[in-house]
């Protein structure tokens, strides 16, 4: 909504940064960094919890209303 911020906001000076992002199970995991292992490794053990999870739907796609924000200094979120 542009027009709510007015002549206040330039947008030059908030440069938008390219992220990684990869999917798993349906979700999505991004990270700032280039440099980081691929995330199913990053994921680890947890994967059979994921899979156990996103099959609970016993077929039909589990659906999670809302967001989720992190703030952190790296690794996959």
């Amino acid at each position: 909504h542009p027009e709510s911020y007015g002549d206040c906001l330039d947008k030059g000076e908030l440069p938008l940064v390219s992220l990684r992002v990869e999917e798993y199970q349906g979700m999505v995991f991004a990270t700032f960094k280039d440099d980081i292992e691929p995330l199913v490794d990053f994921l680890g053990p947890a994967k059979k919890w994921i899979d156990l999870f996103m099959k609970q739907g016993a077929g039909y796609p589990i659906k999670v209303p809302g967001e989720h924000r992190f703030r952190f200094p790296g690794n996959w979120k």
